[in-house]
């Protein structure tokens, strides 16, 4: 079956991708397998998961897959998945795909959110606490079903920190489980521009 499974990837790879429509380039590959891997997780099994990667390895791609897998698995509406970043621009990209509601963290501490029951955040690394502790908010939302807890992914690259103060993580020893994307996307380059 992981031989079948792998082939269809293979197959896949030859279809325009999700990177591949946002910038106009037709050479993008669907997904790495690590990405793949990632999205292969059973989502009733992995309710939480620190996904750490490197610039360019896909983190946003596979956050706005995830988010669809959640609607499929979960049966759930727009208005019960949030995204989480940290700049307006992002917010607004994600918006516009219509599969969540997308907000800034500012904008996440100052609101309850009664209707969300999965939370993806994206970029953590430059959250900050000065508006209060953004992570236990969110584990607080996601686990306040308790006979069926939401999901709580959170993408993040240390490597991209571009602020000192406290980022409201829990320290990387008890970011568990914890994936690692370390393959870069093809065009890194375009991405930056």
């Amino acid at each position: 079956m992981e031989t079948l499974l792998r082939s269809l990837v293979r197959v896949l790879f030859g279809f325009k991708s999700f990177v591949s429509e946002e910038l106009g380039s037709e050479t993008w590959n669907l997904l790495t397998d690590q990405q793949y891997e990632l999205l292969s997780k059973n989502l009733h099994k992995t309710r939480q998961l620190f996904v750490h990667g490197l610039p360019g390895s896909g983190k946003t791609t596979v956050a706005l897959k995830v988010m669809q897998k959640i609607r499929n698995v979960f049966h759930c509406e727009t208005h019960e998945i949030l995204y989480v970043c940290e700049n307006q621009p992002q917010k607004k990209f994600v918006s516009n795909k219509k599969i969540c509601k997308a907000v800034t963290r500012k904008y996440f501490m100052k609101h309850d959110f009664a209707e969300i029951q999965h939370i993806v955040v994206d970029e953590a690394q430059n959250f900050c606490t000065k508006d209060g502790d953004w992570y236990k908010k969110a584990k607080t939302i996601t686990q306040r079903r308790k006979d069926c807890p939401g999901i709580l992914w959170i993408f993040l690259d240390y490597s991209q920190t571009n602020q000192l103060s406290c980022s409201g993580l829990p320290a990387l020893s008890d970011q568990f489980p914890r994936e690692e994307l370390t393959g870069t996307v093809l065009h890194e380059d375009e991405i930056a521009q």
